[in-house]
């Protein structure tokens, strides 16, 4: 009886984790890829400039 109690609780907090994990990951992943995102485009911009000046 206390085993099966044991497991269902350990179930419930692994159930949990996991749900907490997600949602870290989603916030991790949605940071990551703006960052990844503002970084793509500050090289461009760089290059952008870069090219307008190498004109003058």
């Amino acid at each position: 009886m206390f085993s099966l109690l044991l497991s269902f609780y350990a179930n419930l907090f692994v159930l949990k984790y996991i749900e907490i994990a997600k949602n870290a990951y989603l916030i991790i992943g949605s940071f990551m890829l703006t960052f990844i995102l503002l970084t793509f485009i500050l090289v461009l911009v760089l290059i952008f400039i870069k090219e307008k000046l190498s004109y003058v």
